[in-house]
């Protein structure tokens, strides 16, 4: 098999992908044949943090690109992206191509977004809701002017105490 390894942090968003196919119509995958694309996280010492696999071929008679994102876990220190074909008996067979593997590590800022209140807004209550969006749909926390507050499919809504004249509100996020 064919696999690759790349450093990463913990928390860092690691995509894995590639394209495979079992054209073959003389040797198709058959009798528990399968074959996948596999994500693993060690740490430093290689001993394995997590493993994530893709949706497994089934026999496909053109190209498929399969691809597996995952947020790396505490203690990582190593994302590494395997093509697998695996056999769950000596009857099982097939033949399965694998072209272009690519790890990637998303290393750029997320972009948090404050939809409302929007900028320069005069309110009048002193509890106002204060909705968002951020970019980075792996991302499950922003801070609101310190605060954590839970991301949910890229918004997050929070309450702040604001007081009479100018008041600030900042939203932020990381990667990692």
């Amino acid at each position: 098999g064919y696999s690759q390894d790349t450093t990463v942090r913990p928390g860092e968003a690691v995509t894995a992908s590639g394209w495979l196919t079992s054209l073959s119509s003389n040797n198709p995958l058959r009798s528990g044949a399968q074959a996948y694309i596999e994500l693993k996280f060690l740490d430093r010492g290689g001993s394995q943090l997590a493993v994530y696999k893709s949706n497994i071929l089934k026999g496909a008679s053109s190209w498929v690109q399969y691809s597996i994102t995952q947020k790396a876990p505490a203690n990582t220190a190593t994302a590494r992206f395997s093509f697998v074909l695996s056999a769950s008996s000596y009857s099982s067979s097939g033949t399965v191509y694998f072209d272009d593997a690519a790890i990637l590590v998303d290393r750029t800022p997320p972009v948090v977004t404050i939809i409302s209140p929007p900028n320069g807004s005069i309110v009048a209550a002193s509890y106002i809701p204060v909705v968002g969006t951020i970019d980075d749909l792996l991302i499950n926390t922003v801070y609101v002017n310190g605060s954590a507050v839970a991301c949910f499919e890229g918004k997050w809504e929070t309450y702040l105490t604001v007081t009479s004249g100018t008041n600030t509100i900042t939203a932020t996020a990381t990667n990692a």
